[in-house]
């Protein structure tokens, strides 16, 4: 399911990360215990000029996702200036399995 729902993310996201300096990762129980996760967790860092346009997007994708998936997408969508601000976060999530897809 982990790499069917990675697609399905690259397929609805292409463009909106084509042109874009924004970084999208999956990371959470889906890499490592995919067949007992619960949820489908995924980090953007991206500009504030493109802040919105993300946000709107993964918002509308929510309910496809768990239409399609069976189980929820939850995102996480982080500044560049916030990024550095949860460092500590980002060295827990970087620290374990994590993929990025754009």
């Amino acid at each position: 399911m982990k790499n069917e729902a990675v697609d399905w993310l690259k397929i609805k996201s292409n463009h909106v990360f084509h042109n874009s300096q924004a970084k999208l990762f999956v990371f959470g129980s889906i890499l490592t215990s995919p067949d007992s996760a619960n949820d489908f967790d995924i980090l953007i860092i991206a500009g504030k000029e493109e802040i919105k346009q993300i946000t709107l997007h993964f918002k509308s994708l929510k309910l496809q996702f768990i239409s399609n998936f069976g189980i929820p997408l939850h995102y996480q969508i982080l500044s560049c200036s916030e990024a550095e601000e949860v460092s500590g976060f980002l060295e827990m999530v970087f620290s374990r399995p994590c993929q990025q897809v754009f």
